[in-house]
């Protein structure tokens, strides 16, 4: 009994301790001014629209939307094409962790001081969806959208940043905060143009006139998987066999080139094209077009209307190892 009352009072130390460090956190030096968000009613899973501007005049802006909570977003300076979930819903994370713990300044003339000016720093605004109505009556249900934050955000020294709400002087340090991305295409979701491991493939098929007019068939019978045949039941060398789902693989988008709606590239513009049969039943194609020597090369995947540009050096290595196919 005498070992345990010792180690209750020093555990008791520690919750006190602890308890006091807590109220510390919530109260600034002058121990009068109430740390909490920045913006203490923003939701972040409600965001529908973020908008970047730098500049008075906005020169430098990007827009990405969604139709509503849960759809995925998209990219309004590429022409609509899909903006990466991951990247935006971690921003949109960040923000809702933004605080006034670290306040800095409180002095307008100090604004430049930490790149906040409004000709300088990047404006983030944030539009939110009303929440969800509980009522099932229709007419209760409102469709108005809102401002969650406007802000102004520079990037500061050893990875923290500087905020301050708009309209407001007091500036703010956030420790360890990414630097936002402010160029459309930093936003995009750049998954590979052919996403599909080898064991997820049945059958590929190629044609168009960068081959020549042959069509290439690759079979990878699920009986002896590993193992690849041609279209006549020939064997195919496993190491010409993977080195085309490889570099298929390995072809990313680098730009955004155009939209078309038609969801495929006209027959005048195109080089080849791949089929692949999936496992699942499914089948998705992609379309590879000609370019101008050093420009991206035009591809576009079945159904989707946006043309991405791919390298044109690393789709030039994907036709040459289908061509060492060619029957």
């Amino acid at each position: 009994m005498r070992s345990i009352l010792p180690l209750n009072r020093v555990l008791l130390a520690v919750v006190v301790s602890l308890s006091g460090l807590l109220f510390a956190l919530e109260r600034s030096v002058e121990g009068d001014r109430v740390v909490e968000p920045l913006f203490p009613a923003f939701d972040g899973g409600r965001g529908v629209e973020v908008r970047l501007a730098k500049g008075e005049d906005g020169a430098s802006a990007v827009t990405i939307r969604r139709a509503a909570p849960g759809d995925p977003w998209s990219i309004d300076e590429l022409r609509g094409a899909p903006a990466s979930g991951i990247l935006v819903e971690g921003f949109l994370s960040r923000v809702g962790s933004m605080s006034t713990l670290d306040l800095v300044s409180d002095d307008a003339s100090a604004l430049s001081e930490y790149g906040l000016g409004e000709s300088e720093a990047l404006r983030v605004t944030v539009v939110g969806a009303a929440p969800e109505s509980e009522s099932d009556d229709i007419a209760d249900v409102t469709l108005e959208r809102a401002e969650i934050a406007d802000l102004f955000l520079a990037t500061g020294p050893e990875g923290a940043s500087f905020v301050r709400r708009a309209g407001e002087v007091d500036v703010y340090r956030l420790p360890r905060f990414p630097r936002v991305p402010e160029a459309p295409f930093d936003w995009f979701d750049r998954r590979s143009v052919v996403p599909y491991e080898d064991v997820q493939i049945a059958k590929l098929t190629a044609r168009g006139p960068g081959l020549a007019g042959s069509v290439v068939v690759l079979e990878q019978p699920l009986s002896e998987f590993g193992s690849f045949r041609d279209a006549a039941g020939g064997d195919v060398p496993r190491v010409r066999a993977l080195d085309v789902l490889q570099r298929l693989r390995a072809l990313f988008p680098v730009a955004v080139l155009d939209r078309r709606e038609a969801g495929e590239l006209p027959p005048d513009e195109l080089s080849f094209e791949v089929e692949i049969a999936l496992r699942s039943g499914n089948v998705f194609r992609v379309q590879f077009g000609s370019a101008a020597e050093g420009e991206p090369t035009p591809t576009m995947r079945a159904g989707d209307p946006i043309v991405l540009g791919c390298d044109p050096k690393a789709v030039a290595g994907a036709l040459d190892a289908l061509r060492a196919l060619a029957p």
